[in-house]
């Protein structure tokens, strides 16, 4: 459960041939799907033109970090269960993109969340070896949990609300959290995960 992570110990620096290039490659699919819809959707009048434009401009690598089997959670659900990690672990929400090799298949890249401690990707979502590559920009738990409620559970894809993150220049998140909290949020910071989870089932948001 998520209730039972712990933050894990500082691993040791990764790194390795390899690992350049593969942060290389990642930008490089990125700064093609950008171009691809840039040319569907045109000029849109706001400072980041696509989600991954903003995370070329904005965005940091981050070296995979395995987290303890029993510290892994449901697939499919990296934004909630990033979330409730960070939570948990005190670490630090992200999102962003990664790019993974799936069996029999070239690698590619999807939109994602992790936690990090500034450096490293830990990744509560896809199990050991994880992710090739990870870019992606930090935000604040209340921003990621202002958009599981009000719009469309990611903070980069929210179509919902007209993608208000790409309106403006990124400065990076401000000291005091713009959003308040929600029930849900305030639950599980207080270590209350059953009532939580029952608060989230009542309220589920389908945008």
């Amino acid at each position: 459960m998520a209730a039972a992570l712990a933050p894990p110990r500082a691993p040791q620096a990764s790194g390795g041939g390899g690992t350049a290039a593969r942060d290389l490659l990642l930008r490089g699919v990125l700064a093609h799907q950008h171009c691809q819809v840039r040319r569907t959707q045109g000029a849109l009048g706001r400072a980041y033109a696509t989600p991954m434009d903003f995370v070329l401009r904005e965005g940091q690598p981050y070296a995979y970090v395995p987290l303890p089997l029993a510290d892994q959670m449901a697939l499919g659900m990296c934004y909630g269960n990033s979330l409730m990690a960070a939570i948990c672990t005190g670490l630090r929400y992200v999102e962003g993109y990664a790019m993974l090799r799936l069996a029999g298949a070239p690698p590619v890249v999807w939109p994602h969340a992790w936690v990090t401690d500034g450096t490293h990707a830990y990744d509560p979502t896809w199990p050991a070896p994880g992710g090739l590559a990870y870019l992606g920009v930090e935000f604040s738990v209340e921003r990621a949990d202002n958009c599981t409620w009000v719009g469309d559970g990611s903070v980069l894809h929210d179509p919902h609300r007209g993608y208000p993150l790409l309106q403006v220049p990124w400065d990076g998140e401000a000291a005091a959290p713009a959003w308040p909290a929600s029930p849900w949020l305030t639950l599980a910071r207080q270590g209350r995960w059953p009532e939580a989870f029952r608060w989230s089932q009542e309220h589920r948001h389908d945008p």
